[in-house]
């Protein structure tokens, strides 16, 4: 990880940061081959949690200064919802209604986080880009392709 900090400092005077918008994207388990589907501590969904601040951290630098980024999005998937005991939750709310809340809210604390900014709903995200459309609108093609390889090296 510091190899990453360092790259985005290196990289902080290089960017036209005005012009840019920056989406960061966490894949989802979902294309995770099965032999990977087993519940989850809330230690290992915290450790996840971690992971996405040691990418987030460097990155507040990007957004500081006249030449600060103009846009930040994150697409995250919430850690917690493959532990084993899921945090509670109101039992009016659907699990994949709050599962969804809790994902967006997540994500909008990473952009806060990054910018600085409060949230503004009013701008609205970018259009989905081709890998997400390809990993959340096939992931069952991406499924076999990730079984397929963990079968090859782990017979």
């Amino acid at each position: 990880m510091r190899d990453w900090g360092e790259t985005v400092a290196w990289l902080k005077d290089k960017l036209n940061g005005s012009g840019l918008t920056l989406r960061l994207i966490v894949a989802e388990a979902a294309v995770a081959p099965i032999e990977f589907d087993a519940p989850m501590s809330p230690a290992d969904c915290d450790a996840i949690h971690d992971g996405y601040m040691a990418l987030l951290d460097p990155l507040k630098q990007l957004a500081v200064g006249e030449n600060g980024l103009s846009r930040f999005y994150a697409d995250l998937s919430y850690p917690w919802r493959w532990a084993a005991e899921n945090p509670p939750r109101p039992r009016s709310i659907p699990a994949d209604h709050w599962l969804a809340k809790e994902k967006r809210a997540l994500e909008r604390t990473a952009r806060e986080y990054i910018t600085g900014r409060p949230y503004d709903a009013s701008s609205p995200e970018p259009a989905q880009s081709h890998w997400q459309h390809i990993h959340y609108h096939h992931s069952e093609i991406m499924g076999s392709i990730f079984k397929s390889c963990y079968r090859l090296h782990h017979p």
